[in-house]
């Protein structure tokens, strides 16, 4: 998957931050993939999105 770098650093900002929290609880950390899955899950649960110049209205997944 090609990212831009200003991606890439998003990606390991969060990444670095959800991982030191869980290493604080005592969990495993998570991969890059995970973070993804994570986030595309996080984006079927908002009612409006703004994607690729695209206002999105949705219904919500619970």
């Amino acid at each position: 998957m090609k990212m831009t770098p200003e991606t890439r650093k998003i990606l390991k900002h969060y990444k670095t931050l959800v991982n030191e929290r869980r290493r604080e609880l005592g969990l495993r950390p998570i991969t890059t993939p995970m973070l993804l899955d994570d986030i595309c899950d996080l984006l079927t649960r908002r009612e409006q999105l703004f994607i690729g110049g695209q206002f999105i209205q949705q219904k919500v997944k619970y």
